[in-house]
């Protein structure tokens, strides 16, 4: 699938924003826990910071499979489009 691009940006936003990641860390591939050493607590203050962003709600239990910024961006963009129809 094609990456989104609007996501994938704001995604980097949130967590340079709210960790202070380097940008250039936070590729498609860089995993939340082992590249970008989230522990549990950021990667739920990650998540309700996305939940704030989109308007949506992001389930812990369906979440917990996106351990890499792609798997995160394509994630959203099915909850985002879930929550549009």
């Amino acid at each position: 699938p094609i990456m989104n691009y609007p996501i994938l940006e704001k995604v980097q936003d949130i967590l340079c924003d709210t960790f202070g990641i380097k940008r250039e860390k936070i590729t498609v591939d860089a995993e939340l826990a082992q590249t970008l050493d989230l522990d549990s607590l950021e990667i739920i203050e990650f998540v309700v910071e996305l939940e704030t962003e989109y308007s949506i709600t992001i389930l812990a239990d369906t979440f917990t499979g996106a351990t890499t910024i792609e798997q995160v961006v394509d994630y959203l963009e099915q909850r985002i489009r879930a929550h549009k129809n």
